[in-house]
C-alpha cells in the first residue's frame, strides 16, 4: 500500500525504517538510506527484508512498522550539468555561448 500511494502521487522515499514490536513490548528498530529514490512495491519490499534480516529477533513478534521518509517529488534524481563524457550536450553549450556574450 505504501508503495502505490507513493507511486500514485509520484512521490518517492531516499529512507525506509522497519520497527519490530515484541509481546514484551519492548522493540528492535533498523534503517536504511537507499541508494536510489524509490517508488515502486518490489525495491521498497526487498530493503525491507534487508532490515527484518539485520535485526536479531529471539521472540514472537506483535507487530511490524515500515516507515517511509525523506520523502519528495519528480523523479527524485538530480539532473546532471554534464554528460557522462564531461562535456556538455550541443544544446546547453550553445545557449551557455549565447549567455556569455550577452554578459561580456
Amino acid at each position: 500500500r505504501l508503495a502505490r500511494d507513493l507511486a500514485e502521487g509520484r512521490d518517492y522515499c531516499r529512507e525506509i525504517t522497519l520497527r519490530v514490536r515484541f509481546g514484551s513490548g519492548e522493540y528492535l528498530q533498523e534503517a536504511e538510506r537507499l541508494a536510489a529514490p524509490q517508488s515502486q512495491s518490489p525495491a521498497l519490499f526487498a530493503a525491507t527484508l534487508r532490515l527484518l534480516e539485520r535485526l536479531q529477533i529471539e521472540e514472537p513478534v506483535a507487530e511490524l512498522e515500515v516507515t517511509l521518509s525523506d520523502l519528495g517529488g519528480g523523479s527524485g534524481l538530480q539532473l546532471a550539468l554534464l554528460d557522462d563524457a564531461g562535456e556538455m550536450p550541443h544544446e546547453r553549450k550553445r545557449r551557455l555561448d549565447a549567455t556569455l556574450v550577452h554578459l561580456r
